[in-house]
Parts: C-alpha cells; structure tokens; sequence
C-alpha cells in the first residue's frame, strides 16, 4: 500500500523516465532512417562500407551547415569550425563547433543560429540541451549538431582534438 501511494505520486520519476525514453526512440529512429539511405537499391542490403561513408553531397544540408557558421560568427563566436563526422559517427552528420566569451554571447549565439537556419528553410532543432546554464548548449537537428560552449567548457572538453581526423568543412567544399 504504500509503494503505490508513494509510485503515484512520484510524477517527477515518471517524466524522467518519459524524458529518457523519447530521447532514446528518437535517436533510434534518426539511425534507422540513416541506414535506410545506405541501402543498396538493387539488392536492398546495406552497403558493405556501411562506417566509410563519404561526405554528403547534399547542397542544401552544406548550405545549412554554412549558415550556422556565419550565424555563429555574426555574433562573434569564436574558433567556429564544422566537422563531418558522417563516416564515423551513426547518430549525425555533422558538429558546428564554437564558442562565446560569456553566458550572455552564448545565448545570443544559440538564437542566431536558430533564426538563421529557420529563414534559410531549414528544420527547427528536434532538441536543445543546457539553456538551463548556458556554459555548453547542444542544438540537435538530427543531421547537424551545433555545440555552443563557454570558452572554459570549450578548452574543458576540447571537441577539436576528438575528432582532429575527421574532414573539416573548408577542406570538403
């Protein structure tokens, strides 16, 4: 009896559990949609490279992508690099990395990205994650992920040397 009572009204242990499951299916889903593109249309079998994927030759997700750099730089993000980590990474295509000197340019830099990417006909981000503090915002838009970090969080967790092997967006275009 008294499990149930205390169950019944634990309703902030239910929506982290609800939170926690949507992102999972949701992330699921993005990955199956991306292993449907691999497929092979004459066989309809994945692809035998299916982790050396090339860079996508879609204009407008570049197109997207660019935006999201000169939106960033607008508002003088600095250090804005974008990395295509398409052939390693299953969950993305891309990161859009940078960084602002404060909470206050973080945020303005997040908003700016949003807006600029929306005028330019691109989806609206499926999430945004750390607007709470705004020392690393993370904007999911399924192909693309923008990392808006505080410069201490940027030399913190330091995304550039992770992915140093990956294809930078100068060097593809």
């Amino acid at each position: 009896m008294v499990m149930r009572h205390r169950w019944r009204h634990s309703g902030r242990h239910n929506r982290r559990i609800l939170r926690a499951a949507s992102r999972f299916v949701g992330a699921r889903c993005r990955r199956d949609e991306r292993r449907e593109h691999t497929l092979n249309a004459a066989t309809a079998q994945p692809s035998d490279e299916p982790h050396e994927r090339q860079p996508v030759e879609d204009d407008e997700l570049v197109s997207w992508v660019r935006v999201a750099c000169e939106a960033a730089e607008a508002k003088l993000g600095q250090r804005t690099d974008a990395f295509y980590v398409g052939g390693v990474l299953a969950i993305t295509d891309w990161f859009v990395v940078t960084s602002g000197r404060n909470n206050r340019q973080v945020r303005a830099i997040v908003d700016a990205v949003e807006e600029a990417i929306t005028i330019a006909g691109g989806p609206k981000p499926t999430r945004i994650e750390g607007r709470d503090t705004f020392s690393w915002v993370l904007m999911d838009y399924g192909f693309l992920v923008v990392h808006v970090f505080t410069e201490e969080a940027r030399e913190h967790y330091d995304l550039e040397r992770l992915w140093r092997d990956v294809p930078r967006l100068d060097k593809i275009a």
